[in-house]
């Protein structure tokens, strides 16, 4: 029998079996099959066949719900083989629906490249596209956009949350997910203090900050410290979860225990975000996070002080400030981190980096390579190199993303601080 026939008419208790639709009462010597034995590849070849088969339109309506059953049930959707990915969705609309997809693949725009649109099995309520990504080890968020309206992906279980709450989210056949990111149940933690308020006066307002400190805590000892900008998201579980990356790679002995001060570009009273004008090519900001904000860490805590064992952090406009900061003040961040830096909103930062002379400074850089910051990225790099800077840069093929920035920080961590 064919391959096509593995898919019939009717799902009987975790079975598919392989009788022809086409048939009004097919015989018992019907096979029936395990659908843990069908790969996913084989399962999405097999659908257009099967379908085919089906001698009615209510057998075929009946089939197309029970194929989306079984992908959903089996947590294949969308169906992944190689860098293929098969999205799926079978709506309650009887009138024909325009389906599509938008993410990180097209850059969350309609004018950018792929544009996945879902195409309707005839006579049935299920639809189907394909996309084909950049490499196996591709991972993006995304929505389905049904006849207008944007929701996330009903078959799809797997969510990657972002700043503005939660996308379904697609890996491919080799994208491995970071271990150091999930919330262990046993082991000494750290802890993260409430929020912290420090009126700046070099910006004449208040700022909130929140302080991780290692498990084991002792003023006697001088740690490494980071100062992270956006730190409501990078402390957020759910987005940059760095708070637990640092718990888990202190605890398997990765890395030397560090303090984090994790600062917060909202106002304090309306929770009006400040970051489009604190993180951009602003000295003022600059003079807050190098003396007033630092001085008062190295006052309450026990840093180690020195530029070698200080890091600044920040993504997109945040990976502008961290360059901003190390180039004016090399003598207090002596480690930058910038993941996925927006240079392109800030070009001149290029051009301060060239024409300055080096800086003692140790940079990390990443960008994803998907509708993200790669290019500009890339021209830093050129410069950096040419100029003789310690530089640890890496592409992924993903997006603007937490679910991007998150993975990496166990590479900046082990970058400075490994132990």
């Amino acid at each position: 029998m064919r391959k096509f026939m593995t898919i019939s008419c009717l799902l009987i208790s975790g079975y598919i079996s392989f009788s022809a639709c086409k048939e009004k009462n097919p015989p018992m010597e019907s096979i029936t099959k395990d659908i843990n034995t069908l790969s996913p590849s084989a399962f999405y070849h097999s659908i257009l066949p099967g379908l085919n088969n089906c001698k009615t339109d209510i057998l075929r309506q009946q089939l197309a719900d029970s194929i989306y059953s079984i992908a959903k049930s089996k947590k294949w959707i969308p169906i992944v083989f190689a860098d293929t990915a098969v999205f799926m969705f079978n709506t309650s609309f009887t009138s024909p629906a325009v389906v599509q997809v938008f993410g990180d693949l097209n850059g969350w725009r309609d004018s950018n490249a792929p544009q996945v649109t879902l195409a309707n099995y005839p006579n049935t309520t299920l639809y189907c596209g394909l996309y084909k990504a950049p490499s196996k080890t591709t991972r993006v968020d995304y929505k389905l956009v049904v006849n207008g309206t944007w929701i996330l992906d009903p078959g799809n279980s797997k969510l990657a949350w972002s700043g503005y709450g939660p996308n379904s989210e697609l890996a491919l056949s080799e994208y491995v997910y970071s271990d150091w990111v999930n919330e262990r149940a046993s082991g000494e933690k750290g802890t993260l203090s409430g929020n912290i308020k420090i009126h700046s006066d070099s910006l004449n307002y208040d700022i909130n900050y929140r302080v991780y400190l290692p498990a084991g805590y002792s003023a006697s000892v001088k740690y490494p410290v980071v100062f992270v900008t956006d730190g409501q998201e990078y402390s957020d579980k759910n987005l940059g979860a760095m708070n637990i990356v640092a718990d888990n790679m202190i605890m398997d002995n990765k890395i030397k225990p560090i303090i984090i001060v994790f600062v917060d570009p909202r106002d304090p009273v309306t929770s009006t975000n400040r970051r489009m004008d604190e993180l951009v090519n602003n000295r003022k900001y600059t003079q807050f996070l190098s003396s007033e904000l630092f001085q008062q860490i190295k006052t309450n805590y026990s840093i180690l002080g020195t530029p070698d064992q200080t890091a600044i952090l920040g993504t997109s406009l945040g990976g502008i400030n961290s360059a901003y900061t190390g180039i004016l003040r090399p003598d207090v961040f002596g480690l930058i981190a910038i993941q996925s830096p927006a240079f392109w909103y800030y070009p001149n930062i290029l051009t301060l980096y060239s024409s300055a002379a080096k800086a003692s400074l140790k940079v990390y850089m990443d960008a994803g390579t998907i509708y993200d910051t790669q290019d500009k990225a890339m021209e830093m790099k050129t410069i950096l190199d040419s100029k003789g800077y310690p530089l640890h840069y890496a592409e992924y093929s993903e997006g603007h993303s937490w679910g991007n920035w998150r993975a990496r920080i166990d590479d900046i961590l082990i970058y400075f601080f490994q132990k």
